[in-house]
């Protein structure tokens, strides 16, 4: 998990630059407030105790730079893949991005990176 100070905004994307590694691969979410419930606004970077998570719980649409197949285009974190950067993609070092869609403009509080469903053992 990576800890933000809180932001609003409609989407969010994660970036992997190319040096890191041309073979990117994993899962992704984003905590952020339940935007079914009213929130009272605070100064609090902690994220409020009924946070959810943007892509499983709260439906949040994702898209990507490329995958390398269509299996490979699941982002959530309870998928049974992930999502991987397309081969050409890889063979010409691009840097990769992931992007999560919200339904409405939400504070974004964290995000939660796993490795490949594949690939868990650390």
């Amino acid at each position: 998990m990576i800890n933000l100070i809180p932001f609003k905004c409609l989407s969010v994307a994660v970036w992997f630059p190319s040096v890191a590694d041309p073979n990117v691969a994993g899962r992704v979410d984003f905590l952020v407030p339940d935007t079914r419930e009213k929130h009272l606004k605070e100064s609090n970077p902690d994220p409020p105790a009924s946070a959810k998570k943007a892509i499983i719980d709260l439906g949040a649409t994702t898209t990507q730079l490329s995958s390398w197949s269509k299996p490979w285009a699941l982002p959530r974190l309870d998928s049974t893949t992930g999502f991987h950067m397309g081969s050409a993609d890889c063979k010409a070092h691009k840097d990769f991005w992931i992007e999560a869609k919200f339904a409405q403009s939400s504070d974004v509080y964290q995000v939660i990176l796993k490795r490949r469903a594949d690939n868990d053992k650390p």
